[in-house]
């Protein structure tokens, strides 16, 4: 079967923003480790949140972030 342009379009994009994504996570995480701030699993270290809940696990890892201050 042949791949309609829409499909290969929205298959590039999703490796695309996967990727970036994944590094962003990585940035974050390691900062996140490097200075001892705990947050909950499901919103770092591959947890599912970030897909499926974005503007709630950012929340949360923001006010992970400020409590540990």
């Amino acid at each position: 079967m042949k791949i309609p342009k829409y499909i290969d379009k929205a298959l590039h994009l999703r490796t695309k923003y996967a990727q970036l994504l994944d590094t962003q996570m990585y940035i974050v995480d390691e900062w996140l480790d490097k200075n001892g701030i705990e947050c909950e699993t499901c919103d770092t270290h591959t947890g599912v949140e970030i897909y499926c809940n974005p503007r709630e696990s950012e929340k949360r890892v923001r006010d992970a972030i400020i409590k540990a201050r």
